[in-house]
């Protein structure tokens, strides 16, 4: 099953090779969009394409973004590839089949995968700029994985949850451009997904009310922001309902500024 909506997204990766045979895999499963948040190498390194092997395609349209915030704004869905369960980092799904995250999807949803540095994978703060936290059914013992292994085994486990759950599968050539994936274009409905920015945006926007309502203990804050996080994802909040929680938070700001 093609993957045309599946974008696989590496920050700050070290290693050439490694770029290199992500693309290679994504190929295998028609995933065409590769963002490099931040890279150590240029795209066209000669060890990338060593290793992408007649991908080398898919690294000279890699998108390049100075930060993660930045190459996941306009995406509907993220999914952060993690082995860390902490405090504020709550993984939503440990399993090979990620059905319980594309459940109740659209299957044109503009999806990114997000995998971490190499050595030390992602921070508190990046894993929570995604919505959804998914680790892989590994070792406990051993549980790390090749860079290249695991966005493999991801865009094998999308592929089959997206097959479970109906989502018909398009031709390899479905007509599909780059320019249209890239571009965020949606029809004139407001009910279409919110982007990771606008979800991001909304969060940032309730931290901000919460300390200026004198809810100041930043891990009670950071702990809340989580819960709404989670919330937010659940429901799959569209850009109408982003819309309409910010202009409840402004309206909250309003009523107590004037009556100061």
């Amino acid at each position: 099953m093609p993957l045309r909506h599946v974008a696989v997204v590496l920050v700050e990766t070290a290693e050439p090779g490694n770029a290199g045979a992500a693309a290679r895999v994504m190929k295998n499963f028609g995933a065409r969009r590769l963002v490099l948040v931040a890279p150590k190498f240029e795209p066209m390194d000669g060890m990338a394409r060593a290793f992408a092997a007649g991908a080398s395609e898919i690294l000279r349209g890699a998108v390049v973004a100075p930060t993660l915030r930045e190459a996941i704004a306009q995406f509907d869905l993220t999914i952060a590839l993690t082995g860390v369960q902490g405090h504020h980092r709550v993984l939503e799904c440990i399993d090979a089949i990620p059905t319980n995250l594309l459940k109740g999807r659209r299957p044109e949803e503009r999806i990114a995968l997000v995998f971490g540095r190499e050595e030390n994978g992602f921070t508190n703060e990046e894993a929570n700029l995604c919505a959804w936290r998914w680790r892989l059914p590994t070792s406990t013992a051993f549980p790390s994985l090749n860079l290249a292994q695991a966005v493999g085994i991801a865009l094998a486990a999308v592929a089959e949850a997206r097959r479970q759950l109906g989502h018909p599968a398009p031709a390899v050539d479905d007509g599909v451009t780059e320019r249209a994936l890239r571009s965020g274009a949606h029809p004139k409905s407001k009910d279409y997904p919110a982007t990771q920015e606008e979800v991001t945006r909304a969060l940032e926007h309730l931290r901000a009310e919460m300390i200026a309502s004198g809810y100041e203990d930043s891990v009670r804050t950071d702990a809340a922001i989580s819960v709404v996080r989670s919330l937010f994802a659940r429901a799959a909040l569209t850009h109408r309902e982003s819309q309409f929680v910010r202009g409840l938070l402004r309206q909250s700001r309003w009523r107590r500024d004037h009556r100061a």
